[in-house]
């Protein structure tokens, strides 16, 4: 999909845009952006014309399933299921019961695939959702339940709120000066516009919500740049508007642990760093049509400070 007529400082934002439909549309993300600071090759295999389609992990389903059971509860049946409610597939017997049933003639010695033949001659139809393993099913159910009778996230995520859905999964697109289209999705948005106020909720799945090892996520998964991104889309979606960046982290097992955090001016300016730095890198390398991965050079390796040895260290 195209923007054209998008000019700078003409924002668009998009609710209830279907996801297929955002990731078809131009414009640079923050992953792709991610993918680009790992380097330029790197980023042409995840997102150039010739890349190979990305299948989801275990995690990342997992992650996709809470989203879609917090932020699109209508969605959430049509999309997943635990693979253990699903009925299993009839046998060569039940398969001749039900052609007896309609009255339909096979041959005695018929396989299963010519049973199905003549049952659905236009071809069996396939189930689209997404199978989960019981226990990962049930923990996205328990766990969005958790947020939603939480002191703090439970104002935020009920599908019983006015405008609910409206402001989740929301699309945003700006141009930047140099003709660069920008686009990301907000998990959920609270508006105030009597205070002039945006808040962007970004909800984080993760093994551990305590803060030293959020923080480490924040460094692993680059979550300083996504925080930039964001913020600047909203300001420029929403100028005069104060934004605020909150993470809801929230443990992926029992007791599925919650902790909201605050990006600070500092993990913001970090992340404008890196936002900089990699806009700037894919103009150039798309002016020279020139995307290389690694430089080629030996480096000295070395241990980080945590990582060094010390007699002290020994419990024996």
């Amino acid at each position: 999909m195209q923007l054209e007529g998008l000019a700078p400082n003409a924002p668009r934002v998009a609710f209830y845009q279907p996801d297929p439909d955002y990731r078809r549309t131009e414009g640079l993300s923050q992953s792709a952006m991610k993918e680009l600071l790992k380097s330029p090759a790197h980023y042409m295999s995840a997102y150039g014309p010739n890349a190979e389609p990305r299948f989801a992990t275990a995690a990342m389903t997992w992650g996709l399933a809470l989203h879609a059971r917090v932020l699109e509860p209508e969605k959430f049946d049509n999309l997943f299921y635990d693979r253990s409610s699903k009925a299993k597939e009839p046998t060569v017997q039940e398969l001749k019961d039900m052609l007896d049933e309609s009255q339909v003639e096979y041959p005695k010695s018929a396989k299963k695939a010519d049973l199905e033949l003549l049952l659905w001659p236009e071809g069996k139809k396939k189930d689209s959702r997404t199978s989960m393993d019981p226990t990962d099913f049930g923990n996205v159910i328990r766990a969005a339940e958790t947020l939603r009778t939480h002191d703090i996230t439970g104002e935020w995520f009920c599908p019983g709120n006015e405008g609910y859905r409206e402001f989740n999964e929301v699309s945003a697109y700006i141009k930047n000066e140099n003709g660069q289209t920008l686009k990301g999705r907000f998990d959920r948005l609270l508006l105030d516009e009597a205070g002039k106020k945006v808040t962007i909720l970004d909800l984080k799945t993760t093994q551990s919500a305590e803060l030293k090892d959020f923080q480490k996520s924040c460094v692993n998964f680059s979550y300083d740049l996504q925080a930039a991104w964001y913020t600047n889309l909203a300001q420029r979606c929403w100028p005069g508007f104060e934004v605020e960046f909150l993470f809801c982290a929230i443990e992926k097992k029992p007791p599925f642990g919650i902790s909201v955090f605050r990006a600070s001016p500092n993990l913001i300016l970090n992340g404008q760093k890196k936002m900089a730095k990699a806009l700037d890198l894919f103009a150039q390398c798309q002016a020279l049509d020139y995307w290389p991965a690694y430089d080629p050079i030996v480096h000295d390796l070395d241990l980080p400070g945590w990582g060094l040895y010390s007699p002290e260290d020994q419990s024996f």
